[in-house]
């Protein structure tokens, strides 16, 4: 609030029996000693004015309360933002050399489109108008929860139009109902990469998905940054968890057991697959999947030997798109929890962070159009968890200067 034109002058001290005061008992004062540019000039004892006609009181304003951003949806500040867009900027380059176009979809999806595919219907945000009255034809809409399913419904929906096999990128905003936690939002940027074909989808194009984003992570961390992609196939897990014993919706409950076996201990990965099945034979499946040996894998069942044969066609493709490279391996842990992957999976992690998890995965999808198309078109794609990957980008070099 602006100050009179002619302050008050020099008091020698603050008369106490100032009869002005605020209904809440705040005293304001104008008198050189306490006067400043704004409300920090609150005195316990009034001061007297030194005339009627110019009161040296400051009348308070209606008090407006800070607004801030809601919990787990970040904002970033001009620098922050030209950090991020540098990021993407970096991937975007690697992915157009690789030969992808880009995409983006709609933020809005059907309800029963997002969740047909293994998502969890408690993390989707779901969509309605205030007031809405009579029959909404919109109350069974959502935010996206990924860019995978949206793809899927694109190019059923966009077939006609499209050339096969279908490369594209996509940087946008994904929405998940989660906890939010350091590295962990509810409103965060997913960089896809996808090629989605029309019948049979060779193996090479798993291999050409992995080492794309694998070239696009060199390019992006600070030089020397450590990472390992590690690959695995599901149905050589699948057919590793069914020949243990494990049969029905038992299988699916023992893979996510192993796909959070980073995450508890080896007694009590033990004791939840036990809980399942008491008559599995948890050990030989424990020791089948840690193993880095794929000659001790013998006897195996169909299902198995179909995976085991994948990833190692995959494996040495990868071996001749990135000689010599150290950020590749296998390992038969690696689940990935949602459903729709068929085939190769694989998961991304940094040495220096590992708290921020996996920065790069995804996998084989062959049956994800099934619900939304007649046609089978199979597909496979990567996703660069780019807002998490960017948190801690942002405190290294170049992109904190």
């Amino acid at each position: 609030m602006a100050l009179p034109a002619n302050p008050t002058p020099a008091h020698g001290h603050c008369n106490p029996n100032h009869p002005y005061a605020t209904p809440q008992g705040i005293h304001f004062c104008l008198c050189r000693r306490h006067r400043k540019p704004n409300y920090e000039n609150r005195i316990t004892s009034p001061c007297a004015p030194t005339s009627p006609a110019s009161p040296n009181i400051l009348r308070k304003p209606n008090h407006v309360p800070m607004r801030t951003n809601i919990s787990g949806f970040p904002e970033y500040t001009p620098s922050e933002q030209l950090a991020f867009d540098a990021i993407t900027s970096k991937i975007r380059h690697v992915y157009e050399s690789f030969g992808y176009v880009p995409l983006e979809t709609a933020a809005v999806e059907r309800i029963d489109t997002l969740t047909s595919k293994g998502i969890d219907s408690k993390e989707v945000y779901a969509l309605r108008r205030l007031n809405a009255q009579g029959d909404d034809g919109d109350k069974d809409i959502a935010l996206r929860f990924d860019l995978t399913v949206p793809l899927a419904r694109y190019v059923a929906q966009n077939y006609s139009s499209l050339t096969f096999p279908f490369r594209r990128y996509q940087c946008q905003p994904v929405w998940r109902g989660e906890r939010a936690q350091k590295g962990r939002y509810r409103q965060f940027h997913q960089f896809d990469l996808d090629i989605i074909a029309d019948g049979k989808l060779p193996l090479e194009a798993d291999a050409e998905i992995l080492a794309a984003a694998n070239t696009a992570l060199t390019a992006v961390l600070p030089q020397g940054t450590a990472f390992t992609m590690r690959i695995n196939n599901r149905k050589l897990l699948t057919g590793l968890v069914e020949g243990a014993g494990y049969a029905g919706d038992d299988v699916y409950k023992a893979i996510k057991v192993i796909d959070d076996l980073e995450k508890v201990s080896a007694e009590e990965a033990v004791k939840r697959l036990t809980e399942i099945n008491g008559s599995a034979n948890v050990q030989a499946l424990l020791t089948h999947i840690k193993t880095t040996d794929f000659s001790t894998l013998t006897s195996l069942n169909d299902m198995a030997q179909e995976g085991l044969t994948e990833l190692q066609a995959v494996l040495a493709t990868l071996n001749q798109l990135l000689p010599n490279s150290t950020t590749l391996v296998a390992d038969l842990t690696i689940a990935r929890g949602l459903d729709y992957y068929t085939g190769t999976v694989a998961e991304t992690r940094l040495h220096a962070a590992p708290e921020l998890g996996s920065i790069c995965s995804g996998g084989r999808y062959d049956n994800l159009t099934a619900s939304l198309s007649d046609r089978n078109l199979p597909g496979v794609g990567v996703s660069i968890g780019v807002s998490r990957l960017a948190a801690w980008l942002m405190d290294q070099p170049p992109y904190n200067s």
